[in-house]
């Protein structure tokens, strides 16, 4: 593989899970024991449906990286202010707004939670902001860890079925830049 191919392969694997929303916990890839050891790990409770929003609890136990699941602990355990993440949920809340959810994540632990406008934790959502800023960042981490020279590298350099030599396969003429809808010329 050519290299970056890994990092390119990766980045658009997360666009695309992130474009095509939130899966719902029915599908999700953790067996029960997992699931259980993961809430066992974590001593918040889960909000009833008929809350909106919660201030996560639990004490902070570590650095981890969520790769099964994530681990909630009280905002104050990693520098955070309770009253200031309510505020800011409340805030929120407003119909005005029409956002749908709502999640503070810090040190890799959920601080705080909200889902809002009749949304509920396993709804898919639309994902159109998100997914661009998500996507500005993996090509921002890429280019700064030099997998990826630029944003003006074409993208066929990464498929190798991709020719970049044949102008008659448009796909050759990509450039990682249109990955990012504003970074569009």
């Amino acid at each position: 593989m050519r290299k970056g191919s890994v990092a390119i392969a990766l980045l658009l694997s997360a666009i695309m899970a992130v474009a095509w929303g939130c899966v719902a916990a029915e599908n999700s890839v953790l067996d029960g024991k997992a699931e259980a050891e993961i809430s066992a790990a974590s001593a918040a409770p889960e909000p009833s449906e008929a809350e909106y929003k919660y201030i996560a609890a639990g004490e902070y136990a570590g650095e981890y990286w969520p790769t099964a699941g994530w681990r909630t602990c009280r905002p104050e355990a990693v520098g955070m202010d309770s009253g200031r993440l309510e505020k800011a949920l409340e805030y929120a809340a407003d119909p005005a707004f029409k956002a749908e959810g709502l999640l503070v994540v810090k040190d890799g632990y959920i601080v705080a939670e909200a889902y809002l406008n009749g949304f509920k934790k396993n709804d898919r959502h639309v994902s159109n902001s998100m997914a661009k800023s998500f996507t500005s960042s993996l090509i921002g981490m890429a280019i700064d860890k030099g997998l990826i020279p630029g944003i003006d590298e074409p993208l066929c350099r990464y498929y190798e079925d991709w020719n970049c030599d044949d102008e008659s396969d448009l796909r050759s003429k990509i450039k990682i830049r249109r990955l990012d809808p504003d970074n569009r010329p």
